[in-house]
């Protein structure tokens, strides 16, 4: 009882005891057998992870998140719902056949709740990057409406006056409250906000700027409201000839690892990706262990956000 009491990382134990039963862990070589375990009824010492898509920044929240379970003796077993809340759904649900101790969602469901059946009653969630609508989720989030507005006002402190919004998965949560901010920046200025908000491909923006191009009131200025639009409007920049700042200035949400690295180093609105997993997965383990959570910042049920900052380059037109 006393080894399985530290196993499961229960009450009761004394640190003096904990330390003996590690010890006589790590010489004997045991390993628990998770079979058997999900056989009982109970949980594996697996966590799931579901995304919406697996890129730079999806890859950066699972390496942090597999930090923190790799250190609690967990691992994390990955879905990518390719933006479909039926089939999350249906990976939440096989990820609860296999026993999941809990589960970290960034959900592709807008403002339903998917996990409202019976089954998931019992499974501690947290949700991260965008929140869950289901009473007593903690969710960990950044300032996506703050960060798009500081984008957008540095733009403006440049002299634009005709700034693009482009965006991808506009139904998304993140990229509504970036468009938001957007939207707010440009009514403070007294400009008129244009959006564009699901533009998936490279030639979908590139045969917009061609067309707006030609217009008689010409855009000088371009704010990417996520990862891939700002990648594709670069390409589709430089397709149309067109130099970034001197032509057209950009600022994009999310910092990548080949932004600073691109011909005209790009300007971008920053969020604590890593922060945001660890913490995130930090929270599903306090659950786990039933902690109680008076002692934390964060309350269940709450929302944490995480402040983002503007990484100033050259595609912006600063210097």
């Amino acid at each position: 009882m006393t080894v399985s009491r530290v196993l499961n990382n229960s009450k009761g134990v004394t640190q003096k005891t904990e330390r003996k039963v590690r010890a006589a862990i790590l010489r004997v070589g045991y390993r628990p057998n998770e079979a058997a375990r999900m056989l009982k009824g109970r949980a594996s010492r697996t966590i799931g992870l579901l995304v919406p898509y697996l890129d730079e920044f999806f890859g950066a929240y699972f390496h942090a998140v597999q930090e923190v379970a790799a250190s609690e003796g967990y691992m994390t077993l990955v879905g990518a719902s390719e933006r479909s809340a039926a089939q999350e759904l249906e990976q939440a649900k096989e990820m609860m056949s296999r026993s999941v101790a809990g589960l970290l969602v960034a959900t592709s469901s807008g403002t339903s709740n998917p996990y409202a059946e019976a089954e998931f009653a019992k499974c501690p969630i947290v949700a991260f990057d965008r929140p869950l609508n289901r009473a007593g989720v903690d969710s960990v989030l950044a300032e996506n409406r703050n960060g798009a507005r500081e984008a957008i006002e540095h733009l403006i402190g440049h002299g634009h006056k005709n700034i693009l919004c482009i965006g991808f998965d506009a139904k998304a949560y993140t990229v509504k409250e970036r468009i938001a901010g957007y939207i707010d920046a440009m009514q403070n200025a007294r400009l008129k906000p244009e959006v564009h908000g699901d533009l998936e491909t490279a030639e979908s923006i590139r045969q917009l700027i061609a067309n707006q191009w030609q217009a008689k009131r010409r855009p000088t200025a371009i704010f990417a409201a996520q990862y891939l639009s700002s990648v594709n409007t670069v390409t589709a920049v430089m397709q149309q000839g067109l130099q970034i700042p001197k032509d057209i200035a950009l600022i994009g949400f999310d910092d990548f690892n080949l932004a600073r690295v691109l011909q005209s180093p790009l300007t971008t609105v920053a969020q604590p990706v890593e922060e945001i997993g660890r913490r995130s997965a930090e929270m599903l383990f306090r659950r786990l262990r039933n902690e109680d959570e008076s002692k934390y910042t964060t309350a269940r049920g709450t929302k944490v956000m995480f402040p983002t900052h503007l990484v100033i380059r050259n595609s912006c037109g600063c210097k």
